[in-house]
């Protein structure tokens, strides 16, 4: 309502995230939200009864759900932009769901962001990652950085992060020390002393910097798409011809000339 009001022009639906129209996949140019995160699944049978390994489990908690469904609705070249629960980017059993976003979409940047941000405004001090991604479902391979985000890497005292997000230069904070999350877990405690403007600033500086190295314009996605299909078609016009060569040679009588 509050969004409604603030932008009447606008069409604003107030709905769950699953009851959007299969017809808007592949419409928006940005999907962003700070997402929900808990055990909670999510009534989605194109996601529960997928073939799809990583949508069926994306199905059963609702922020993996959120990123997966989020590239089905942004179109080509668009963007994702969430705040979400470290436990998306650290868990070993999110590799599948790591390795499903990449698979359609390129790392623009992630950050880990300080436990205190929401203190003052929600009075939490759960930590948090800021991962943004832009939809390219004609991709190639991984980059190293996309490969370390896939991954969870284990530190000293049982720790269980996400080995791109444990390099201290991709964490905005001030201090940092071994304690535990909000499930009693261990975990590093990140926090920032100069308030929400010193966190912000940092953020702003690193997505900036994130954004030049590693966006592509439209008319840059549109010739790596262009390249990606030529390639593709290279591809399937070569086993063409060879599936062609082996049948003649199926046919042909081959007599043993001895030496």
């Amino acid at each position: 309502k509050v969004l409604s009001h603030l932008y009447p022009e606008e069409q604003v639906h107030i709905d769950g995230f699953e009851q959007i129209s299969p017809l808007k996949r592949n419409q928006f140019d940005l999907v962003t939200s700070n997402i929900p995160f808990s055990d909670t699944a999510v009534f989605d049978l194109s996601y529960s009864r997928s073939n799809d390994p990583a949508k069926v489990q994306a199905s059963r908690r609702v922020h993996n759900y959120f990123f997966l469904k989020g590239l089905d609705m942004v179109k080509e070249g668009g963007l994702l932009a969430y705040i979400t629960s470290q436990g998306v980017a650290d868990s070993p059993q999110n590799e599948i769901i790591r390795q499903a976003m990449l698979s359609n979409a390129r790392l623009v940047s992630a950050v880990r962001l300080p436990n205190n941000l929401f203190t003052d405004y929600a009075g939490t001090e759960a930590g948090s990652d800021l991962i943004i991604l832009q939809k390219d479902s004609q991709r190639g391979a991984l980059n190293p950085i996309e490969e370390q985000f896939c991954n969870t890497a284990r530190l000293p005292q049982g720790m269980l992060q996400n080995e791109y997000l444990s390099q201290r230069e991709n964490v905005i904070c001030t201090d940092a020390l071994a304690g535990t999350n909000l499930y009693g877990q261990p975990a590093m405690v990140y926090t920032h002393s100069e308030g929400v403007e010193g966190i912000a600033k940092e953020v702003k500086e690193r997505i900036l910097s994130d954004f030049k190295a590693h966006y592509l314009s439209p008319e840059t996605a549109q010739q790596s798409q262009t390249t990606q299909i030529k390639l593709q078609a290279v591809n399937s016009q070569k086993n063409e011809v060879k599936e062609i060569e082996v049948k003649k040679v199926e046919r042909q009588e081959f007599i043993e000339i001895e030496s």
